[in-house]
């Protein structure tokens, strides 16, 4: 006695999609030359939102910038154009170790503009300076570390170096300087979380040093 048997159908197997060309990842060179562009944007962005930086006898004014900062660092380019380092003062608060109070960021390379350039005019360049920095770190931070697209990174960006955070903090010159290095310390510390590499642990240390010799880490 024969039994018939049904034919088992054929289940498909999946077919693994090809790669979409368009998705790869771009080259280091590409990352370089977008890098390039986004900052030199926002460098050029700067004088748009600052009004300070399109006239010419215009200039950033607050009491603390009057009051603190511009005395502070037109006294402190003179005593070092002079070639005197500032280790002690007696004339300020009863006599002040200048360079270890770290508000004062003496050591601080990016405050280099106050030795070479008046006064008003090294404060609008440092200010908008540290606003494109602050901008392309974002710009760094989505695209490395977040991995997002092009243009996330670059709203990411514009949205952090021009935001009410960053441009608020101008006539607090310490601590916008300290802001602009925020997401190079987000980048490199996740880099080093994420593959455990020496390299990216002391690049954070040296971003985490230059926010203290900046003058206002916390």
């Amino acid at each position: 006695m024969q039994r018939d048997v049904a034919e088992q159908p054929t289940v498909a197997q999946p077919v693994e999609a090809a790669p979409d060309a368009g998705a790869r990842p771009p080259g280091r060179r590409a990352l370089v030359l977008e890098g390039l562009v986004v900052y030199l944007v926002l460098q050029l962005l700067t004088i748009p939102f600052l009004p300070a930086l399109r006239h010419r006898r215009e200039t950033f004014y607050e009491d603390v910038l009057l009051g603190f900062f511009m005395p502070e660092k037109h006294g402190l380019a003179k005593l070092l154009r002079d070639g005197f380092l500032p280790t002690w003062l007696d004339n300020q608060y009863g006599g002040e170790p200048f360079i270890a109070n770290i508000q004062h960021a003496v050591l601080y390379p990016g405050n280099l503009p106050f030795w070479l350039l008046p006064t008003s005019a090294a404060l609008e360049v440092v200010i908008a300076l540290h606003i494109a920095l602050a901008g392309i770190g974002m710009w760094a931070y989505c695209r490395f570390a977040l991995r997002t697209g092009r243009w996330a990174a670059v709203m990411g960006a514009l949205a952090f170096g021009f935001g009410a955070v960053t441009l608020d903090h101008i006539n607090l010159m310490n601590q916008l300087q300290v802001i602009a290095w925020m997401p190079l310390v987000m980048l490199f510390g996740h880099l080093a979380l994420e593959r455990g590499r020496l390299r990216f642990v002391l690049v954070t240390g040296v971003m985490v040093g230059l926010q203290f010799l900046a003058g206002h880490p916390e």
